[in-house]
């Protein structure tokens, strides 16, 4: 869901910055960096191993990407992040619907 939520918002940061509505651009770029805090945040850094620090570093990208975003009124900064999101979005919902046992819940 917080995947959905930030290519939706990164939607619409990227219409806010084509209209030039500061406003909501800030308004949408909030809502990513706050999604992309609360990932970043949900990682557990010990038990992850690589998954989790190859996850930090994409929002560590993300996080750089939207304040560049943000600063310069750059689309393709925000296509970039929302690239990122879309692959992970789909990589967690092909992990959600294998059986238990493909993903390595077997005895």
């Amino acid at each position: 869901m917080l995947y959905d939520g930030a290519i939706k918002y990164l939607g619409a940061a990227r219409d806010a910055i084509e209209r030039r509505d500061i406003p909501a651009r800030r308004d949408a770029l909030a809502r990513v960096l706050a999604i992309v805090d609360e990932l970043q945040t949900s990682l557990n850094m010990s038990a992850g191993g690589e998954i989790a620090e190859s996850l930090d570093r994409l929002y560590v990208y993300a996080n750089t990407r939207l304040l560049e975003a943000a600063m310069k009124n750059d689309v393709q900064a925000i296509d970039d992040v929302k690239k990122v999101f879309v692959i992970l979005r789909e990589a967690w919902n092909s992990i959600a619907t294998q059986p238990a046992s493909a993903t390595g819940s077997a005895a």
